[in-house]
């Protein structure tokens, strides 16, 4: 009888030794499965983060390259020897309306002057839509993948974003009574945007030469 009892209890004993094993294996498992979850997960986030760096400073570059061409000293045609044909080639190529091109053709051979004068307004007007549309492009991936950067480059991107509305600002509203300088803000934003490069160079462990 004790020999029977013994052999109940050491059944139910590996039964149930058995049934812990079993769900110890169910348990290890989903724990496994988790962290590859988790691991893979980790990994998409890392390369989109690297792709979101190297996106937001190909973008900040453009902007920063139009907006700083808003101002400065740069070569520019006099348009004086310029045919009707030569000014309407001209007009072509920076995309204007026809509406916008017709009556500066039309006076440039009986009133020249004029006829420069609204051409080198609307060049210019252009060249601050073209830094506008750079502008906007950098600045709404910044925000629409602001959740990839760590706090110290969006704060950086935002400093020389707020730089780049200065100086667009300036270009729109020469004759605006507070004084601004858009050479000091063209700085800033130059200066914004190299701290900004070095933080993205670190935060993708890019090495610099001649360091480990």
């Amino acid at each position: 009888m004790e020999r029977w009892i013994d052999r109940q209890v050491g059944h139910r004993f590996d039964k149930e030794l058995e049934q812990y094993r079993h769900q110890l294996a169910l348990d290890a498992e989903t724990i496994r499965a988790e962290h590859q979850r988790l691991l893979h997960n980790a990994a998409l986030v890392a390369e989109r983060k690297h792709e979101v760096f190297r996106e937001l400073f190909r973008l900040t570059h453009i902007a920063n390259g139009a907006v700083a061409h808003l101002f400065g000293i740069r070569e520019e045609p006099t348009f004086e020897d310029h045919t009707v044909q030569d000014a309407g080639h001209f007009l072509d190529s920076l995309g204007v309306a026809a509406g916008v091109k017709e009556p500066i053709l039309r006076d440039w051979d009986a009133n020249r002057p004029a006829a420069i004068a609204e051409l080198k307004r609307v060049k210019r007007r252009v060249e601050i839509l073209d830094a506008e549309r750079q502008y906007a492009e950098a600045w709404n991936y910044f925000l629409t993948n602001s959740l990839y950067l760590p706090e110290p480059i969006s704060q950086k991107a935002a400093s020389l974003f707020e730089s780049l509305r200065e100086v667009i600002a300036i270009a729109k509203f020469p004759e605006g009574t507070r004084h601004r300088d858009s050479g000091e803000h063209k700085r800033n934003a130059s200066d914004r945007l190299e701290e900004l490069r070095i933080l993205l160079r670190t935060e993708l462990g890019v090495v610099q030469e001649g360091h480990p």
